[in-house]
């Protein structure tokens, strides 16, 4: 296992015995109190999942299988810069999983890749991504700007808005009315019924 992977473009530091932050899982999926690592570790299938982890059959066979294996599949750590839940990579996909589908994905993508290329070539896909995201952004934002209406100055209300504006007062008829009728602004047909 590196000594990192990446996630919806976070770097993600692995503990020396490449376990991963089941925290930072939780805080990177952005799920509320209900999701945290503690409410996984009650459920009975969790403790079931670390046990088998734990057993026998799967510590035997190929030693690059049990040196990944051997290690305690989870700590905690209650003290210091690194407290937190740290699991083994299978535990890490497993509390994904209970959190969405889709962050189990998510997971399960990132210790692919950790695994297929090396750390430098993620670090440079990280930065086009961000450097696309950006492009995009900023095409979206001149999309925008050349989509806006320029404002202008308000043309003055002629003699004969000035005039038709006093008469639909005089009847009584809202000045937001006749605004909207006349297609000029609140402010302006205010003032002019202020004058009068």
């Amino acid at each position: 296992m590196e000594n990192q992977i990446t996630i919806a473009n976070e770097v993600i530091a692995l503990d020396e015995s490449g376990r991963v932050s089941l925290n930072v899982l939780h805080k990177l999926s952005g799920t509320g109190k209900t999701k945290q690592p503690n409410n996984w570790l009650r459920l009975e299938s969790t403790q079931e999942l670390i046990a088998e982890i734990q057993s026998s059959d799967l510590r035997t066979g190929s030693s690059d299988r049990c040196s990944d294996l051997c290690i305690a599949p989870l700590v905690t750590i209650n003290g210091g810069n690194n407290r937190g839940t740290y699991a083994h990579e299978l535990l890490a996909i497993s509390y994904a999983g209970w959190i969405s589908p889709r962050f189990q994905l998510q997971v399960n993508q990132a210790f692919l890749d950790s695994k297929k290329a090396p750390q430098h070539t993620q670090v440079q896909t990280k930065t086009l991504v961000d450097t696309q995201e950006y492009i995009e952004l900023l095409r979206f934002k001149i999309e925008k700007l050349e989509n806006r209406k320029p404002r202008k100055a308000p043309k003055p209300l002629t003699i004969q808005e000035k005039s038709t504006i006093k008469q639909l007062n005089q009847q009584g008829i809202h000045y937001r009315n006749i605004a909207k009728k006349l297609n000029r602004s609140y402010s302006a047909v205010r003032a002019v019924i202020r004058e009068h």
